[in-house]
């Protein structure tokens, strides 16, 4: 990380003078002087990125190099190993945005794959919007919900009532003290679905699909691209899938396409 240029000339001004006989009063005054001169999250509307960390090591490694590679606007990371306890998905999306020190918090799997540009327009839309509460990207063939399943265009950003993905959001930590926290007693999947859902139905904020913003979820292969968690099962099956997939990794994501079918048949069903 690159230092501000007047973090470096405080410290220049320390090593000219070749003496570090300092009071402690030289060296409060010196603290003063070194945080003044890095900006504050808010100052630069900083975006507090959370990643939960429970997948295949090498998967994880590209996740994190395309948040370090595509991403331009200002950004801290946290990665959060989930591995020891990952039935407990809302607590640690509840814990996380609870201790985030910027008021834009991305929650995001370990199997998301950002693009170039990706996170200015889903922060653009919290700047022109209000009642905007909830942002998401699309991500084309590898989305699950049917209003994601766009790929990237020159749009404005909507609002929808639709089901939207947890796998990546962003989400404005003032708002969330009014609307509440996650449902802690879903398990693993279905808090996501829920929680939106809440949002857009008994509150007056909104949840917008961000169309100038493209993310891959799911498996990763190197000769065919990106494969979504709905068409990770056919690939496997056709013996289309060029990596080794753990039961576990699977299954996990098969557990979620049944639930998402479980919800969706219950919710319309009258």
């Amino acid at each position: 990380m690159k230092l501000p240029d007047k973090c470096l000339d405080i410290l220049d001004e320390i090593y000219e003078k070749k003496s570090f006989a300092y009071t402690p009063e030289d060296v409060d005054d010196l603290e003063d002087r070194l945080k003044s001169s890095i900006k504050r999250d808010g100052d630069i509307n900083r975006v507090e990125i959370c990643v939960l960390k429970w997948k295949l090591p090498e998967i994880e490694k590209k996740c994190v190099n395309n948040i370090i590679d595509y991403t331009t606007h200002p950004y801290k990371l946290t990665l959060f190993d989930n591995r020891l306890n990952p039935n407990n998905t809302s607590k640690v999306w509840n814990k996380l945005i609870r201790e985030a020190s910027c008021r834009l918090v991305l929650i995001m799997d370990s199997d998301i794959f950002v693009t170039e540009g990706w996170l200015e327009p889903l922060v653009e839309v919290f700047n022109k919007n209000k009642d905007a509460y909830i942002a998401v990207p699309v991500m084309g063939v590898s989305g699950t919900p049917f209003c994601q399943r766009l790929e990237k265009r020159d749009k404005d950003a909507f609002s929808t009532m639709n089901d939207v993905s947890g796998c990546c959001f962003l989400l404005d930590k003032k708002k969330f003290k009014e609307v509440g926290k996650f449902n802690e007693n879903f398990q693993f999947y279905g808090q996501d679905s829920e929680y939106f859902e809440r949002v857009q139905k008994y509150s007056p904020y909104e949840v917008y699909v961000v169309t100038r913003s493209l993310v891959r979820h799911g498996l990763y292969d190197g000769e065919t691209g990106y494969i979504g968690a709905s068409s990770a099962q056919a690939a496997h099956k056709a013996g289309e899938m060029n990596m080794q997939v753990d039961a576990t990794y699977a299954g996990r994501y098969m557990a979620y396409l049944r639930e998402q079918n479980k919800r969706t048949k219950k919710r319309y069903k009258g």
